[in-house]
C-alpha cells in the first residue's frame, strides 16, 4: 500500500468517526432540549398544594440538568464537527495533490504538515488547560498520545523516502 494511501486512511477514518459522533451529539442535544419542554408543568390556574409544589420543583430541577446535558452535547458537537471536517478536508486535499513528481511531493508534504499541525494543536492546548486547572488530565494525556502516534506515523510516511514507493 502506498504511503499516501496509508496517510489518507490514518487520518480519514478517525476524522470521519469524530464527525459522525459530533453529528450524533448535535442530534441528541436537540432531542434533549425538546424533551425538557415536556417537563415544565402546565399552569391550570388552580392552587398548588405542598406535594404538587415539591413535585414541580423536582421536575424543574431535573429539567435543568437535562438542559445542561443538552447544552454540553451541543457545545461538544459544535466543536467536534468543524474540527473533524477540517481534518477531513485537508487530508483529502493532500491526497488529491499527491503525485510522484518533485513539486507535487513537496506540495503534499506542506499540506500534510498543515494537517499534522491541525491534529496536534488541540490536544496540546487541552493538556495545557487541564494541567492548569487540574481537570480532565487523563483524557488530555490519552488524546495527546493518540494524536502524537498518528502524527509520528504520518511523518514517517510523509517526510521519508517511503513516500516515493
Amino acid at each position: 500500500m502506498k504511503a499516501s494511501r496509508k496517510n489518507l486512511l490514518l487520518f480519514l477514518i478517525p476524522a470521519v468517526i469524530c464527525f459522525v459522533i459530533g453529528v450524533i451529539m448535535l442530534i441528541a442535544s436537540y432531542g434533549l432540549t425538546e424533551s425538557v419542554k415536556s417537563l415544565f408543568p402546565q399552569n391550570t390556574g388552580d392552587e398548588i398544594g405542598d406535594v404538587d409544589g415539591y413535585a414541580t420543583l423536582a421536575g424543574l430541577f431535573g429539567a435543568g440538568f437535562i438542559g445542561l446535558a443538552g447544552l454540553a452535547l451541543y457545545i461538544g458537537g459544535i466543536i467536534l464537527v468543524p474540527y473533524a471536517g477540517l481534518v477531513i478536508a485537508i487530508t483529502v486535499i493532500a491526497r488529491l495533490i499527491y503525485k510522484k513528481t518533485p513539486h507535487r511531493i513537496l506540495a503534499y508534504r506542506i499540506v500534510m504538515g498543515i494537517d499534522f499541525a491541525v491534529l496536534i494543536l488541540p490536544p496540546v492546548f487541552i493538556l495545557a488547560v487541564s494541567l492548569t486547572d487540574g481537570t480532565f488530565v487523563l483524557f488530555a494525556l490519552f488524546y495527546l498520545a493518540v494524536a502524537a502516534a498518528m502524527v509520528i506515523a504520518g511523518c514517517r510516511w510523509t517526510y521519508t523516502d517511503r513516500i516515493l514507493n
